[in-house]
């Protein structure tokens, strides 16, 4: 998935204050705060080429190391290269946001000081083409376009030597269609799954199957009033064991898309994120018949208290619309494809 358009909508962070501070209007420090929020606090080295304003507060505990060269030097190959070798430090983070200098420039010449899991972020365009030669030396790499009520189009390239965030899901999928969970498993990289609750519908399915024998995946039989599985749904919402999970939830005739996985990596923990569905919904509008089970993701903790409606077909759509009124502050549309509309049973 290249590249993951994030369109934020109301969202206020630390980090936005201090950009109001002085006097700076842009979409990354919307992006940044879910990145960094768990790092502000600790002692980094960090490099800055370019302007430092906002970092120094923002990282008060950590050595902040500026690069900030004259006009004369800015386009030099050999100048950043230099700099940092007469250092001589090794950093975690590393924000390029001069953008007279080529990012090119900016990743051969940082790469050799960049530590084993160091992150790298450059605010500019891109040619991704010219970049080939030198991305193999990152492990993951990401280009993301910030959009939000401010800002638009604030692009943004992102490579790490290690994990970037990788945030973990609980998937609850109510089932009665069981030759379709082996599929399904497919689909599933469990590396990003806290874990994968089944809930058999238990007017249909009276003995659990237990077809799964990894500890993640979690099958449950539940019989309840309700329709379209909305009483296993529900169920599965009680049974779940992280309290700071993101929440997920999956159909039995439906698939996980594969970039939903690289969206994981940069996602903040704390925001609620709709998308769109292939050939069929966009995120953007959360109302009735507009987005589906499976076009959302939401922190657990703001969503915990809210229940699936048990006798509506839409209940979807009123599960979603209020999540959304729990996170409106809180909510981010990325206008990507990253699920599917009944992948396996077509409809």
């Amino acid at each position: 998935m290249n590249p993951i358009k994030l369109h934020y909508n109301l969202c206020i962070t630390d980090l936005c204050n201090i950009e109001k501070k002085y006097n700076r209007s842009t979409s990354y420090s919307l992006f940044y705060d879910g990145i960094f929020r768990d790092k502000q606090k600790k002692t980094l080295n960090i490099a800055i080429v370019g302007d430092p304003v906002m970092w120094r507060d923002y990282f008060s505990e950590s050595n902040i190391y500026v690069h900030n060269p004259d006009e004369q030097i800015v386009r030099s190959h050999d100048y950043l290269y230099k700099t940092l070798r007469e250092l001589n430090v090794h950093y975690d983070i590393i924000i390029g946001n001069d953008t007279r200098i080529d990012p090119l420039t900016i990743i051969d010449s940082v790469y050799t000081f960049l530590k084993p899991d160091g992150l790298l972020f450059i605010e500019n365009e891109v040619d991704m083409q010219s970049l080939q030669p030198v991305l193999h030396q990152f492990k993951k790499h990401y280009r993301l376009e910030l959009n939000s009520i401010n800002s638009t189009g604030d692009p943004l390239l992102i490579l790490t030597k290690g994990e970037l965030c990788k945030n973990k899901v609980t998937i609850i999928t109510p089932s009665y269609r069981i030759d379709n969970l082996l599929k399904i498993r497919k689909s599933i990289q469990l590396d990003y799954v806290d874990e994968w609750i089944i809930v058999y519908d238990g007017s249909k399915i009276t003995e659990n199957p237990h077809l799964f024998h990894e500890d993640q995946i979690k099958e449950f039989v539940h019989s309840g009033y309700g329709i379209e599985g909305n009483a296993q749904r529900n169920y599965g919402l009680s049974q779940v064991k992280n309290p700071n999970t993101l929440l997920y939830f999956l159909d039995d005739d439906n698939l996980v898309h594969l970039d939903l996985y690289t969206l994981l990596d940069v996602i903040d923990p704390q925001k609620m994120y709709t998308f769109n569905q292939l050939n069929r919904l966009s995120g953007n509008k959360i109302e009735i018949s507009c987005i589906d089970t499976a076009m959302a993701i939401m922190p657990f903790p703001s969503c915990k208290q809210i229940e699936w409606r048990l006798d509506i077909i839409a209940s979807d759509g009123y599960y979603l619309m209020d999540c959304y009124q729990a996170n409106i502050f809180d909510h981010v549309y990325v206008d990507n494809d990253l699920c599917y509309h009944n992948k396996i049973n077509p409809g």
